[in-house]
Parts: structure tokens; C-alpha cells; sequence
């Protein structure tokens, strides 16, 4: 299993305070980003990953994508299971690596087409407030 040095970082260093800024630098699998920081909530900013998802990266979802894989295949997921939101693409592309058929997508609103679903927890989504997943 390859080792990140992220493992050895406290949450001090991983975590940055909102200074004001418009956006922020990351990297990721040797690719630099700018993403924008937006406000969720009344004290909640996060760095908006929209331009890096929907599949309007491919760069970035393939080669993270490739990446995820690597790591998770150590433990040899069954499954893999994502929220209905920006995160489809690269779960798509990592259980397409992995080998994977179908992976699983929870919501937060049931929809009259979705047939037999289970709901899974309550939970309060930074971006939309209290909701349920279903899946």
C-alpha cells in the first residue's frame, strides 16, 4: 500500500482558515488547481470543485480517478457508492478502473421514477440544509 504524505500532517496543516481570499491552490495527483471560495452558509466557506467535476476536467478525473483506484483496490471494494452530486464522474471513472459494473448513488430527495429504495440516514448537507439520503 502506497503511503501519502498527507498521513503524517495534523488537521491544523490540512485544514486552511478562511482569510478572505477569492480563491485557493491545490494539488492534486501533480495537477495545480485555482479553485473559487464560496459562502454555504452564514460561517461556512468551502473551495467550489465545480470546474474540476461534472466531467468538465477530464484531465483531473481520470488521472484522480486512476489514483483512487490504486488505493482502494488494496481492499477490494465491492462496491463503490457516491452521493448524486458533483462527485458522479469521478466514480465513474475510479469503478471503471477497478473493474466495476455498477456503483451505487445516493440522493437527497426521493424521485417518483427511482422505484424501491431504502433511506439510508438523516443528515444536514452543508449546501442545502436538513435532508434525508436515499439510495
Amino acid at each position: 500500500m502506497m503511503s501519502d504524505k498527507r498521513d503524517s500532517l495534523s488537521f491544523e496543516e490540512l485544514v486552511r482558515v478562511y482569510g478572505g481570499q477569492a480563491y485557493t491552490a491545490v494539488e492534486i495527483c501533480g495537477m495545480r488547481r485555482e479553485l473559487p471560495i464560496r459562502r454555504v452558509a452564514e460561517d461556512i466557506w468551502i473551495a467550489s470543485n465545480h470546474q474540476l467535476v461534472l466531467g468538465r476536467d477530464v484531465e483531473f478525473t481520470r488521472r484522480v480517478g486512476a489514483r483512487l483506484a490504486e488505493m482502494i483496490k488494496v481492499h477490494n471494494p465491492e462496491f463503490l457508492l457516491t452521493a448524486e452530486s458533483k462527485s458522479l464522474p469521478l466514480v465513474y471513472e475510479t469503478a471503471k478502473r477497478l473493474g466495476h459494473l455498477v456503483m451505487g448513488v445516493a440522493r437527497k430527495e426521493k424521485k417518483s421514477y427511482m422505484g424501491k429504495t431504502c433511506l439510508a440516514e438523516k443528515i444536514r448537507s452543508i449546501t442545502t440544509g436538513d435532508c434525508k439520503i436515499w439510495c
